[in-house]
């Protein structure tokens, strides 16, 4: 799941979670054609969506979500449609919000550096090269991230 046609194709971090997910399935010799599913980044619109895509007669066997709000709106309509996750749909998130460890069944994401974008964040906006005109500092940063293995993938050891 993907954001919405509305979505900024440069500057949103989505965007990088999706072409991530291009470069990915690329490498694996599979293909994305029809596999992109758009959706909202909030879990109602998401939750929507996937009754759509669940219910549908090409149910994926799995789900990457661009964010954890929109796995939480996907585990819901799972639940619903009584899709057992993950023996019948492995789902991820990505963010590793609070809630994501109280999803049912526990949210398996990928958590960002969070201290750190946030220090990043100010020291960018405290920092007086920024404001002298033709100044070429460095803007865009690249955060690390990790996987945090929970039940909802179906790989919790």
């Amino acid at each position: 799941m993907g954001g919405t046609a509305e979505t900024p194709s440069v500057g949103d971090p989505v965007s990088d979670h999706v072409e991530g997910w291009r470069r990915a399935m690329a490498e694996a010799g599979l293909p994305t054609e029809g596999r992109l599913f758009e959706a909202p980044y909030n879990r109602y619109d998401a939750y929507q969506v996937a009754l759509g895509i669940l219910s549908g007669p090409r149910r994926p066997p799995a789900i990457f979500c661009s964010t954890d709000d929109q796995a939480i709106g996907l585990l819901r309509a799972a639940r619903e449609l009584r899709i057992d996750v993950p023996r019948e749909l492995g789902v991820i998130g990505f963010d590793d919000i609070k809630e994501a460890a109280l999803a049912d069944p526990k949210l398996t994401t990928i958590a960002s550096d969070r201290p750190a974008m946030a220090r990043a964040a100010v020291d960018l906006v405290l920092d007086d090269g920024l404001r002298v005109a033709g100044s070429r500092r460095e803007r865009l940063k690249v955060f690390p991230s990790r996987l945090v293995i929970r039940q909802s993938c179906g790989c919790e050891g």
